[in-house]
């Protein structure tokens, strides 16, 4: 089927990106909207050598509830940031989204990896995917996405990350149930290319292995899953979790204050190009759902005093553009 282009959309990469960078973008399949899904199919088979991963507990950010103020409202916001920042007594989160409440069996969208600057006492810069569903118990997660994380890491490259929530409790980076696909080649944890923009995706498959499974997918290749006995069997009360109400796609900040200097998205230290070259503010584009609705998200800061240091705006209804240096 036919793809198009949409002329706000290259308007803004022409303004926010060098010209370089906008042609190479546009002249690629990365920022058509396609009318399919690109990238669903059906995981491969489970093998003998995949296996359970132990993860990593560090700081991570609930996908935001809906709310938060559009960044046109920066006078507002800047009214609200006057005071001096103040320590966060535990972590301070700070989001640039696109939510939409959809009924799906999962999401794809192309993000661009970039590596933020992340400034002591913050924890991590991060963006990423998330397919949630409400119930009486929680709110039950996936997600995928890349992270610059201090508490982790100490090589300020973009990693490759997988959560998830049962009951709206958390669990662990890359573990806590998530089984690797022995034949993937890239694994959860593993550094990502910085200046590059790659696929990422969730998708629940019925026939996977004990049960069904929420499989992610990186770069065109399925790496594991979390099976959905994490929420049918391990959970207490169990829970179906085998579709969504809400997918989210988002930039997110752990910091240690109010008013964090780590960056969203960008890397301060490169300059009004963004890393190597990328598009400023950074993007996730071309979202598309498994089984799902047509794709309207709502985009929106929070919280609402975090307008004035990172602002998100969409290019259109698969696209938007997201992050910023910071309230330094």
């Amino acid at each position: 089927m036919a793809t198009r282009l949409h002329g706000a959309r290259f308007a803004l990469l022409a303004a926010t990106a060098t010209a370089a960078t906008a042609a190479a973008l546009l002249a690629g399949p990365l920022m058509a909207e396609a009318e399919t899904v690109p990238g669903a199919s059906a995981p491969p088979a489970a093998t003998a050598e995949d296996k359970a991963t132990i993860g990593t507990y560090a700081a991570k950010g609930a996908p935001p509830a809906a709310g938060g103020v559009s960044s046109s409202l920066r006078t507002r916001a800047k009214s609200l940031t006057a005071a001096a920042a103040e320590d966060c007594p535990n972590t301070c989160f700070f989001y640039n989204t696109a939510s939409h409440d959809a009924a799906t069996t999962g999401l794809f969208a192309t993000m661009w990896i970039s590596n933020p600057t992340v400034q002591k006492p913050d924890t991590h810069s991060l963006a990423e995917l998330a397919a949630i569903l409400h119930t009486d118990n929680g709110r039950q997660i996936v997600e995928v996405g890349w992270t610059v994380d201090n508490s982790m890491y100490t090589d300020g490259l973009p990693h490759l990350f997988v959560y998830r929530w049962v009951n709206g409790k958390p669990g662990c980076y890359n573990g806590c149930g998530w089984v690797a696909y022995a034949d993937a080649k890239v694994k959860a944890g593993d550094p990502l290319p910085v200046g590059q923009a790659k696929q990422f995706g969730i998708q629940y498959d019925a026939n996977s292995p004990k049960g069904g499974g929420w499989w992610i997918k990186y770069n065109g290749e399925f790496i594991g899953y979390f099976p959905s006995t994490l929420w049918s069997q391990d959970a207490n009360p169990p829970v179906t979790f085998t579709e969504t109400d809400n997918v989210q796609a988002f930039g997110e900040v752990a910091a240690g204050t109010t008013q964090p200097c780590s960056t969203m998205g960008v890397n301060k230290s490169k300059g009004s190009d963004g890393a190597n070259g990328s598009p400023r503010p950074a993007f996730i584009a071309s979202i598309a759902y498994v089984n799902g609705p047509a794709v309207a998200p709502n985009v929106f800061v929070s919280p609402e005093t975090a307008a004035t240091a990172y602002s998100v705006n969409a290019a259109s209804a698969r696209t938007f553009f997201y992050g910023g240096d910071g309230f330094c």
